[in-house]
């Protein structure tokens, strides 16, 4: 392919299901090396020494050696199961789990902690983390509702239809944080479509798909217009064959902007997902920095129900999310499975978003959608606006792209709406197809700055995405 340092071209491409469609490309030849450091994940898990108690009380539960007539004050005097915890705690308790140990009952907790006195549900003793684990596949292990200024840390869950459900639907929850956790084998099948208010109300749509971490539940009246939850925080997790890794849902019926506002979410790994990686919706102010997503849509070998993506894969999915920064992003291969999608990341609606020092490689279908509301959604009509991609990698996307009817979606970056507005800056694109790279309508609203646009080398197209 021939390369223009630092020129304007017009590349004017044709669809047989499309009308002439035109590319503003400012392309430079020397686009820079994208660097995308790892996640430091221990693949150890320690406990760490936890602080000093400022006030509350501890419970310790063993299911190996506690006793659920001792008081659990102690490692010495601890319970053996969750049913004789109180259902609200108070400032300053600590809930915590034996190392090594295996738990089979779900734990449902409620209470707001203080900024200075937190409430915390995590572990003791030396080990591998305690482990909750699900006896079926609708199980959710963990349920906090409406709570304040809580800690998570230090769990594994495995199996069931949610790990750690966040049920928030009064105003004025505030900072959740979870950190060390790894959540595995989330990937119940069974969800319900909500289309009628009867389904909303129900409990598949509060939850609707299988994941690691779901924020969620179903509204009053009065709380329809509030922000819920001020400060979650997720770092240093690991997320493996869930359907969702953190999901969130759309909290029907009325669209608001500030669902949940100030999200941090650092340094996760993600992998063999059956969906999407991350789904944040109706949010201001997010950071989003050190994720790694490898291979989506793909179920177990062995797995007798295997979830089909119908509703579509991405790793990254945001939908009327504004004030959002994400960087160091690694997404290394998704799959559409049976889904219409397959791409790295998918912007629905999305206002002031920043992506840089990030890469997207090996996707079935694009890198990255731009996506408004489709006509007839009760949900934020509209379009994005104010994003900018700085120094990132495409490579080798559209490997595998979906054939919808009279529409054509066969290109590396794809805008449904015109104008989207979306500005690309030092970045490198290595695509299958130099003149596929982008579908738009009108040039001005989707540009290209000091970018390298470059044809894969034959033989590469066909293999796996260069280190």
């Amino acid at each position: 392919m021939k390369r223009a340092a630092c020129r304007s071209r017009i590349v004017r491409q044709a669809g047989a299901a499309l009308a002439t469609l035109f590319l503003l490309v400012s392309a430079c030849a020397c686009g820079p090396a994208v660097s995308t450091p790892e996640p430091t994940v221990s693949p150890t898990p320690i406990v760490p020494s936890l602080p000093p108690q400022a006030a509350g009380r501890t419970y310790h539960i063993s299911s190996s050696g506690g006793d659920d007539t001792a008081d659990g004050r102690t490692p010495e005097t601890a319970l053996q199961s969750f049913k004789p915890l109180p259902r609200r705690f108070e400032p300053g308790d600590r809930i915590l789990l034996k190392t090594g140990d295996v738990f089979r009952d779900s734990l449902l907790v409620a209470g707001n902690g203080t900024e200075e006195a937190p409430i915390l549900l995590g572990a003791y003793g030396d080990g591998p983390r305690p482990r909750l684990e699900a006896g079926s596949r609708r199980q959710v292990l963990v349920t906090l509702t409406n709570g304040s200024h809580w800690r998570i840390q230090d769990l594994s869950m495995a199996g069931g239809k949610v790990g750690l459900f966040l049920q928030v639907v009064s105003a004025g929850n505030r900072d959740i944080q979870v950190r060390r956790c790894d959540f595995e084998n989330f990937y119940d099948p069974s969800y319900t479509f909500a289309t009628t208010d009867t389904v909303m109300q129900s409990f598949q749509y509060r939850i609707y798909f299988s994941a690691g971490i779901w924020v969620g539940g179903n509204l009053l009246s009065e709380v329809q217009a509030a922000t819920l939850l001020d400060g979650y925080t997720v770092e240093d997790c690991t997320f493996t064959h869930c359907a969702v890794g953190l999901g969130m849902n759309w909290y029907y019926p009325p669209f608001h902007a500030e669902r949940i506002r100030n999200v941090t979410f650092a340094n996760l790994r993600f992998r063999d997902l059956l969906m999407n990686g991350i789904e944040l919706r109706q949010t201001i102010g997010a950071v989003v920095r050190d994720v790694v997503i490898e291979n989506s849509a793909l179920a177990p070998a062995d797995d007798p129900l295997p979830l089909h993506a119908d509703f579509g894969v991405a790793g990254l999915f945001f939908h009327g999310v504004q004030d959002l920064e994400l960087t160091g992003i690694d997404i290394r291969e998704v799959h559409r499975g049976d889904s219409p999608d397959g791409c790295g990341i998918d912007f629905e609606y999305c206002r002031r978003v920043t992506l840089r020092d990030s890469q997207v490689r090996n996707c079935d279908v694009s890198a990255i959608l731009f996506l408004d509301t489709p006509p007839g959604m009760p949900l934020t009509p509209g379009f994005s606006r104010e994003i900018r991609i700085e120094n990132c990698l495409f490579e080798r996307n559209r490997v595998r792209v979906y054939t919808i009817p009279n529409v054509d979606i066969d290109f590396d970056f794809y805008s449904r709406n015109p104008r989207n507005e979306v500005a690309f800056v030092g970045c490198t694109i290595r695509a299958l197809d130099p003149d596929r790279v982008l579908n738009v309508t009108n040039p001005s609203f989707i540009t290209f700055t000091d970018c390298t646009i470059e044809a894969l080398p034959e033989g590469e197209s066909q293999g796996e995405p260069s280190p």
